[in-house]
């Protein structure tokens, strides 16, 4: 039986809540011994090319969320308003990260996770 990466991501992220986190870290990992493509991400389980993508979301937009303001137009549909200079700090960022090599976005990914889950320590002990 052959299951494409969506499927099994959509597997286990159910084994996740329906199981909990012990077992879900031993089946991600036998996982990933036989499917290399995908990779844990904020505790879900995606296929490589979403990896990728949230990846260069989070390098583009982080810090950025207050300057993007978000509203509805006339009809309804959400729409997103910034300034210039959030404009062109966006438009830099793209560039930096089409010109990364894939083991400097890595890297780079690897560091601001590290300090996600320090800034995560930070506000439960302030809890």
């Amino acid at each position: 039986m052959r299951f494409n990466d969506n499927v099994l991501a959509a597997i286990l992220e159910e084994l996740y809540f329906s199981r909990g986190k012990k077992d879900y870290a031993e089946i991600v990992e036998t996982l990933s011994l036989h499917y290399g493509s995908m990779q844990t991400m904020n505790q879900h389980l995606v296929d490589y090319i979403t990896f990728r993508n949230l990846m260069r979301h989070e390098y583009i937009y982080h810090g950025l969320e207050d300057d993007i303001a978000v509203y509805q137009d006339m009809d309804g549909n959400e729409c997103y308003g910034m300034d210039a200079y959030t404009v062109e700090k966006i438009e830099k960022r793209e560039e930096a990260w089409e010109n990364m090599s894939q083991a400097e976005q890595s890297a780079w990914y690897q560091k601001y996770q590290n300090r996600t889950e320090e800034s995560d320590d930070t506000d439960a002990a302030k809890d």
